[in-house]
């Protein structure tokens, strides 16, 4: 009982852990103002690749490079990498736009969309309940964009939610690769995360190529904060989640990854005074009360069938 309790405690810590690296994404593009957002995207994600790599081979030390092979002529992990590539370009680039208690708040919504997509790719099926606290999340959503903004933070905004439907993209893609091979998945979970997230960050690198050779790092410190970012914000954050995902219940796992979405406005406002608009603040907290709501009766529903 006391290492059930131990992992379930060390799994908190660490889903709670990359959703407080995570939330530092907001920060960084404000202070690199001087960079292009697909510039800061690329250099960000190349710097994160090693760090993803080493996580990589290491969870794969048990394996076979057949194993690696097989899943690298998956197309679901193919997709999920496209789908994070093009969720983190347009993520970074709704921050440059928008205000990051946008941004991050409406890329969170991206549960609406993970339930509207696996009704018809998966063929999971969303109760009433659910579609009532989906419907909040779409109406908190609507707050965003009936406030007073300029041309610049209406694109802002429309990237933030865009992203957050190539996040949902991402995890059902994740979802489906795990279905097509549970026998690796079985051996280690984080095999086919992480190796999507390497595949994922190294697109990424190369479609932001030309504007990293436009606007690159200024100084000391712009190389030491897209270094940062990369290393630690990005990279080990998601290795950080891997492994903590496991440990945790769902319900739990939408709790802590909420923490993300709470503190990237208050490193922002803390940073260069930036505060989100009354507006935001009232879509905001609809949005955090229908996530909390939908993963509890998705979880209760899990616990329910099993």
């Amino acid at each position: 009982m006391d290492h059930v309790n131990s992992r379930h405690v060390a799994g908190i810590g660490l889903v709670l852990g990359a959703a407080t690296l995570w939330s530092f994404s907001g920060l960084g593009v404000k202070v690199l103002s001087e960079m292009d957002a697909l510039s800061i995207t690329g250099y960000r994600s190349m710097f994160a690749c090693p760090v993803l790599i080493l996580a990589f081979i290491y969870s794969s030390r048990n394996g076979s490079w057949q194993d690696v092979k097989s899943m690298l002529g998956q197309k679901t992990v193919w997709a999920s990498a496209l789908s994070y590539a093009i969720m983190l370009m347009l993520f970074i680039s709704s921050n440059r736009l928008t205000t990051s208690a946008n941004a991050i708040l409406l890329q969170y919504t991206s549960p609406l969309y993970v339930a509207l997509l696996s009704w018809p790719i998966l063929k999971e099926r969303i109760r009433l309940p659910e579609w009532i606290a989906l419907a909040v999340c779409f109406l908190g959503m609507c707050f965003f964009f009936a406030e007073k903004l300029s041309a610049s933070g209406m694109l802002g905004n429309t990237l933030a939610v865009v992203s957050g439907v190539f996040c949902a993209l991402n995890c059902i893609f994740l979802r489906l690769a795990a279905r097509n091979n549970q026998s690796l998945a079985g051996e280690n979970s984080s095999k086919a995360p992480l190796l999507a997230m390497v595949l994922g960050n190294l697109l990424t690198c190369v479609f932001c190529l030309p504007w990293m050779f436009d606007s690159y790092p200024q100084g000391a410190f712009a190389w030491s904060a897209i270094t940062l970012l990369g290393f630690f914000q990005l990279g080990l954050a998601f290795v950080l989640f891997t492994a903590g995902i496991a440990r945790v219940s769902a319900i739990e796992g939408v709790l802590l990854g909420l923490f993300e979405a709470l503190l990237n406005p208050v490193w922002v406002a803390i940073a260069v005074q930036e505060f989100p608009s009354r507006m935001a603040v009232v879509g905001g907290m609809l949005i955090f009360v229908s996530l909390l709501t939908f993963g509890w009766l998705k979880q209760r529903n899990h616990l329910a069938i099993q």
